[in-house]
């Protein structure tokens, strides 16, 4: 069984599956995460203009799992948190996430990134410029009640950014609301999915400990390069 102690603020290259279930119950206090989505480019826009232009689309299929199991996912990390959990997904999950609090008896809500520069509509379908955040908690569940009133929307109005090596990287400024929102500082923060390293990013600017879990090695590396230099860009901001 790991000692979290031990693991605080490292990032940790491996399946999420196995790492977790070496985790002690109610270990850490908030799981962060944005899961692959099960969905893979469309062949029509891989053979596009406006694909080949993209290049933050050309790795999709390998950052977006086809096998992910939302069901397998939750019933190990749930029981790792305090404080519930933040779960980014597609449409198309959103019964899986939903269903999984209803049959917990959990309660749950919503929160929606509406992107600013979402990708043109191709094919007789309305623009895809929203993805779906899911929150499972219970009651007592920790809630910031002392921040400024925009901070409770349930809805974050972001540009898509292109980070250089990952496909889909969150913007930082949603990852600090959320954070703001449902943890302390010092409280402990899993991210199982961890990508490029968003969450962990704003965890270090906020004052909070974070704990990584991620497969692909590439995206430790720049996780960690992001960590690096990122925060010594913050630091000498504050200075």
């Amino acid at each position: 069984m790991s000692d979290i102690k031990d693991l605080l603020d490292t990032i940790i290259q491996g399946d999420c599956l196995e790492v977790l279930k070496t985790f002690p119950d109610k270990s850490v206090d908030l799981i962060l995460t944005d899961p692959p989505y099960t969905i893979t480019a469309n062949k029509r826009y891989k053979g596009s203009g406006f694909y080949k232009k993209t290049d933050h689309l050309a790795n999709i299929d390998e950052s977006f799992g086809t096998d992910f199991n939302p069901r397998e996912f939750l019933e190990i990390a749930y029981t790792k948190s305090k404080n519930g959990m933040l779960i980014w997904c597609s449409q198309k999950q959103l019964l899986d996430y939903i269903n999984f609090a209803n049959e917990k008896n959990f309660k749950w809500d919503l929160m929606f990134w509406h992107k600013i520069n979402a990708c043109p509509n191709h094919f007789n379908h309305l623009l895809i410029d929203t993805e779906y955040c899911v929150r499972i908690y219970e009651s007592g569940s920790y809630f910031n009640n002392n921040l400024e009133y925009e901070e409770y929307r349930k809805y974050f109005l972001e540009r898509v950014q292109h980070f250089e090596g990952h496909p889909t990287p969150k913007p930082l400024n949603i990852m600090f609301k959320q954070i703001r929102l449902f943890s302390k500082e010092n409280d402990i923060i899993l991210d199982p999915f961890l990508g490029s390293g968003t969450t962990a990013v704003a965890c270090k600017m906020l004052g909070r400990h974070y704990i990584g879990i991620e497969l692909n090695s590439k995206y430790v590396e720049i996780a960690n390069k992001r960590l690096n230099f990122e925060m010594l860009d913050f630091g000498e901001k504050n200075e």
